[in-house]
């Protein structure tokens, strides 16, 4: 069997999302931010998805938009919402940066 390869041009554009460290140190200065946040090419995975949960447990607003998220925070101090506390699933970073910046909050906040 003889197989003929000609070389061609390849275009396009590939977008890499964030690092799992990146998108959450991104999640936890979203929600010290007072304001909107935009998060370009945000990753997907169990951390990332975890400091997402926590941003949100600690009164952020999260909105997915086309190939961003829109993170909208009163700032300091925190407002958590429910009484469920924050979860940070199987990620070490997440308990080591949230928990100080939950600590910050004058409500009781289960960890």
């Amino acid at each position: 069997m003889r197989v003929t390869i000609h070389p061609k041009n390849i275009s396009g554009n590939i977008y890499a999302p964030a690092s799992k460290s990146s998108m959450q140190r991104s999640c936890a200065a979203a929600l010290i931010r007072k304001g909107k946040s935009i998060i370009h090419n945000y990753g997907i995975s169990n951390d990332d998805k975890a400091a997402l949960s926590i941003i949100q447990s600690l009164g952020a607003t999260v909105e997915y938009e086309e190939n961003s998220l829109l993170v909208i925070s009163n700032g300091f101090p925190f407002s958590p919402l429910g009484e469920g506390g924050i979860n940070c699933g199987e990620s070490g970073l997440s308990i080591r940066m949230f928990t100080p910046i939950a600590a910050l909050s004058n409500q009781s906040i289960n960890i």
